[in-house]
């Protein structure tokens, strides 16, 4: 889903290829992203953190806790928006790992390897809202719509 979301994103010109950069463990794919898709990559995902302004999570559940770890308190200025996409990690554990910076749930699906999917979000509860973040409003063809989750928070559907 990670490559999905990084090719769309390029394709569609929602970012130019000098503005991302990826953090990945294995150096074969490292090369591959580098050469496939013109983007930064590295191995330091402390270092590519530190300058991001939105920080993708896309990353299997079970190796949040190693790779959270790699990003200690402080490592994220706290306007850097943290989008994940990891299943079945509750946002209360984001936002633990995250302390400060807007946290936002979304689960893609499988269309949006084509560019067709839709999302279902979670805002983050912060209460920052659209003002202070009007660049993670809208995203290609994505239209929210929210309603009250019951707890304070929202649940959010998109097409």
């Amino acid at each position: 889903m990670a490559e999905a979301i990084l090719s769309r994103l390029l394709a569609q010109q929602v970012y130019r290829p000098e503005a991302v950069s990826v953090g990945e463990p294995n150096p074969q794919r490292r090369e591959y992203l580098a050469k496939t898709y013109q983007v930064q990559v590295s191995d330091d995902n402390a270092s590519i953190a530190a300058e991001a302004q939105t920080l993708l999570l896309a990353i299997k559940p079970q190796i949040f806790a190693a790779v959270s770890g790699q990003l200690p308190p402080g490592t994220l200025s706290p306007q850097t928006l943290v989008i994940s996409i990891l299943a079945g990690t509750p946002l209360s554990k984001l936002e633990a790992a995250f302390p400060g910076s807007p946290v936002v749930r979304v689960m893609p699906n499988t269309p949006a390897t084509v560019g067709a999917g839709i999302s279902a979000v979670s805002r983050f509860p912060c209460g920052a809202g659209d003002a202070q973040y009007p660049r993670h409003r809208r995203r290609g063809n994505f239209c929210l719509e929210s309603r009250p989750r019951g707890d304070g928070r929202e649940i959010s559907g998109g097409s």
